[in-house]
C-alpha cells in the first residue's frame, strides 16, 4: 500500500555536528515555522514513543555538500543519533535552512 503524503518530501542525512555545542535549535525551529515541534520530522521513524523528546537536529539534502544546504528539523533521539548514517525522508516544509538561525544567534 503506498502511503499518502500531503506535502512534499525531500531526502535528507545526518551531518556532524558535535561542535556545535547551541542547545537551542528546536526551539529556534518553532518559532521560524511557527509551529510548535510534536513530531520526528523523519517521516519512516523507528522511534515509537509517544512523545519524544526533540531536538533540532542538522541534516543536509542527500547529494550536497555545501553549507548553503544545511538544515534543522525536529527529530528524536533515535533518528539523530550520529550512528543513523541513512538517508531519511522528510517534508520539505518542515526544513528551515541553518544559516538563518546561525545569523538569528549573532
Amino acid at each position: 500500500m503506498i502511503k499518502f503524503k500531503p506535502f512534499k518530501t525531500v531526502q535528507v542525512k545526518n551531518i556532524d555536528h558535535k561542535k556545535d555545542t547551541y542547545s537551542g535549535y528546536i526551539h529556534d525551529w518553532e518559532e521560524i515555522t511557527g509551529r510548535k515541534a510534536t513530531r520526528c520530522a523523519n517521516l519512516d521513524c523507528p522511534n515509537d514513543e509517544k512523545d519524544p523528546k526533540l531536538v533540532g537536529g542538522h541534516v543536509i539534502k542527500s547529494g550536497s555538500n555545501t553549507e548553503d544546504d544545511w538544515y534543522i528539523i525536529p527529530l528524536c533521539h533515535v533518528c539523530n543519533a550520529e550512528a543513523n548514517t541513512d538517508g531519511m525522508e522528510v517534508y520539505e516544509r518542515d526544513l528551515v535552512e541553518y544559516k538563518v538561525i546561525k545569523n538569528k544567534k549573532k
